[in-house]
């Protein structure tokens, strides 16, 4: 999994936890937040195996 190039929500997750440990709004996280869920959304759409992606976001770290 190293060498895959990051994904849309790969991306947004760290984007998510970078606004948890920075301490961001709470309105600002919710917004990045949404985003997430629809990237994962448009992912799952494409993705052969979907279980990967929902699979990604169980297993991601909860940074607040």
């Amino acid at each position: 999994m190293d060498d895959e190039v990051p994904t849309a929500v790969d991306r947004r997750l760290e984007r998510v936890e970078a606004l948890g440990r920075s301490g961001a709004a709470p309105c600002e996280l919710l917004a990045e937040l949404r985003e997430l869920l629809r990237d994962a959304e448009r992912a799952s759409s494409v993705e052969e195996d979907r279980e990967e992606v929902v699979e990604r976001l169980r297993t991601a770290p909860h940074g607040t």
